[in-house]
């Protein structure tokens, strides 16, 4: 099993070279290293050009002419590798010696399609300051179409097959709009999350596996939330919530006709269409309550809800707890705080 690791970097000169030296120290080294630059003004070319000199590991390193953003970056990076798994990687995280010997051994053990793992969150000086687990309790392999059909494994923590990304095509009209943020388009790991979930085995692999930095020019950050935490920042902004509930049933139904169109010539897509079609009818019945004018419909629409089974585990086709506990506490009483009747 040899693997590829895809990094993107953009004005990430400060912490490239450290990143670098632990990919290249890793115990089971990688046989390549794709570097895409997103057209950056600082050093980050000479950073790279000198190591790769010296490394053991064969560097390729393309350099954008325009800036094409983050997550098509990555899939440019991916698009260049060309051995049979991926690791994406970015320009400024430590990853620990171990890093591709465990997540191989798990897809590997696991039958699985795509391994992701926890991480420790270290601070600009490269210190521990807290962890990361993203829905990961505990080291399993997950069935294909069994998680919570939103989740997100965040890219440094991923090594799939590369042969999901032939599934379909990755341009941002395919993918379609990020669920947290709809006015976006769905980003390379939550594109390749979504695939790996809907196809095959997921193997969660609950050790931290990648130092993730956190400092003041990170693309995107991390905060940690408990569900009492999440609720509170929904409560804060409640239309907002309600949007995105009715946000939910338009991504599922791209993601269900995009996957139907080629479900009569490949019967892989079979199941993920029967699952995205249940996922479809579970946010709409969501919507519906969410968006009931009157307190009596809303707790009818509760009770419909979970009769048909909209709240089941995601692994018996529902959409979990989580959603049931926000429905049955904003979903019902939401509406009495911005004034409906």
């Amino acid at each position: 099993m040899s693997v590829s690791v895809a990094m993107a970097t953009y004005n990430g000169a400060r912490f490239l070279e450290k990143q670098l030296d632990s990919i290249v120290s890793q115990t089971v080294p990688p046989s390549e290293i794709v570097i895409c630059d997103d057209a950056s003004s600082d050093g980050t070319a000479s950073i790279v050009g000198e190591f790769a000199a010296r490394s053991p590991v064969p560097i390729r390193f393309e350099r954008n002419a325009v800036n094409l953003g983050y997550a098509d970056n990555f899939f440019k990076a991916a698009s260049l590798t060309t051995h049979p798994y991926i690791a994406f990687s970015d320009q400024d995280d430590i990853w620990r010696r171990d890093k591709i010997e465990r997540s191989l051994a798990a897809i590997r053990d696991g039958g699985a399609v795509m391994a992701v793992h926890t991480a420790t969150l270290i601070d600009a000086a490269g210190e521990p300051v807290g962890e990361m687990r993203r829905h990961i309790d505990g080291s399993r392999t997950v069935p294909p179409c069994t998680l919570e059909p939103w989740t997100m494994f965040w890219g440094f923590a991923q090594t799939f097959d590369r042969r999901l990304l032939d599934l379909l095509p990755h341009d941002r009209a395919t993918r379609g709009s990020d669920s947290n943020a709809p006015e976006n388009a769905l980003g390379h790991d939550g594109w390749t999350s979504f695939l790996a979930g809907s196809f095959g085995k997921i193997a969660l692999l609950d050790e931290p596996l990648v130092g993730y930095r956190q400092h003041s020019a990170n693309v995107f950050g991390f905060q940690n939330r408990n569900f009492v935490g999440k609720i509170r920042a929904k409560m804060a902004d409640e239309p907002s919530r309600v949007r995105r509930v009715a946000w939910l049933v338009d991504i599922a139904l791209h993601r269900l006709t995009m996957l139907d169109a080629h479900a009569a010539d490949d019967p892989r897509f079979v199941a993920p269409v029967a699952h995205w079609r249940r996922i479809h009818r579970h946010c709409a019945a969501r919507r519906d309550l969410n968006t009931s004018k009157r307190a009596l419909g809303r707790v009818g629409h509760l009770a419909v809800n979970l009769a048909r089974g909209t709240y089941r585990h995601p692994s018996d086709g529902g959409l979990g707890v989580d959603r049931l506990m926000e429905d049955a506490t904003l979903g019902l009483l939401g509406h009495l705080r911005f004034g409906a009747n």
